[in-house]
């Protein structure tokens, strides 16, 4: 069998990193909702309506098309994260007041989620509903905290942890990545018998500041950030690349909160913290959704 021409490789070779490693258009990029209170974090049911939370607390509900938004609910202080439980029947809510709530979709009513104090900055859960939560009061001192309802909460010992805000686990629950803002960086926690382990750096930046993370079905992972205004792609080799930067700030502005939607999952919407709207990014790639969407 005759060998592939040199030029041919080349050609397949260069299309392959154009593809993977390129950073994608702006016009790929729409503002899908105005008005909001700077919001800083999103979650998206399996329904296809998306959260978000504001500055001043606002838990606004908004229609998949963008075109009706409710504001549902307040939080006690600027909201930090949101993650809803595989049931899609309530919603983890943080504040950096100090508040981390459970939210029943169904009332909007609110209870406080037992023995936590702190500031979250971000949560997840594991598709059997046990729900990870970091908390950053004090930014050195790091903490990743495991609720499992109604039992007592508990502090996983995994290490140093700076500054940490998102969390993405991988398609098998077998890999937990968090994202790290005084490392600055993501750090990789291998779960063992459904609990994360030891963190150990997973990719290390450089003057930025990553606060959300999800992760596509290639497993390359996406980190929005406050500073710069910038979504970089972490490939599974640890290959960083600006994925998706708007200078002028003008359709993203600190991307700190990103969720998969689409019936593909081949959109992310992000929340701007810098705004007053979120952004839809067509990405052309599938991405893998949270526990509740799945």
């Amino acid at each position: 069998m005759n060998a592939e021409p040199q030029w041919f490789v080349w050609i397949e070779s260069a299309a392959y990193y154009w593809s993977e490693y390129m950073p994608i258009k702006r016009e790929r990029l729409k503002i899908m909702v105005k008005g909001l209170d700077h919001p800083g974090a999103i979650a998206i049911e399996r329904s296809g309506n998306i959260w978000a939370g504001g500055e001043a607390g606002q838990l606004y509900r908004i229609s998949p098309s963008g075109k009706k938004v409710e504001h549902m609910a307040t939080a006690g202080g600027p909201v930090t994260c949101l993650a809803l439980a595989p049931s899609g029947t309530w919603m983890a809510v943080g504040d950096r007041a100090g508040g981390l709530v459970r939210l029943d979709l169904a009332t909007m009513e609110m209870k406080p989620i037992p023995e936590f104090s702190g500031v979250a900055g971000g949560a997840c859960f594991f598709p059997d509903g046990r729900l990870l939560v970091t908390e950053r009061s004090d930014p050195k001192k790091g903490r990743l905290l495991l609720f499992d309802l109604p039992d007592p909460m508990r502090e996983l010992k995994v290490g140093p942890l700076a500054d940490p805000c998102g969390l993405a686990l991988n398609a098998e629950c077998t890999s937990l990545f968090i994202a790290c803002r005084l490392m600055p960086g993501i750090l990789l926690l291998p779960v063992e018998m459904g609990i994360p382990t030891r963190a150990q750096p997973f990719v290390k930046m450089r003057n930025v500041l990553p606060e959300a993370i999800v992760m596509d079905h290639r497993s390359n992972l996406y980190i929005g950030c406050h500073s710069p205004t910038r979504i970089f792609k972490v490939a599974p080799d640890k290959w960083v690349t600006v994925h998706i930067e708007d200078l002028p700030m003008e359709v993203l502005s600190q991307p700190v909160g990103l969720a998969w939607t689409g019936k593909g999952f081949d959109f992310i919407i992000a929340a701007n913290r810098g705004g007053h709207h979120l952004t839809s990014i067509d990405m052309r790639q599938v991405g893998l959704g949270t526990v509740n969407q799945r």
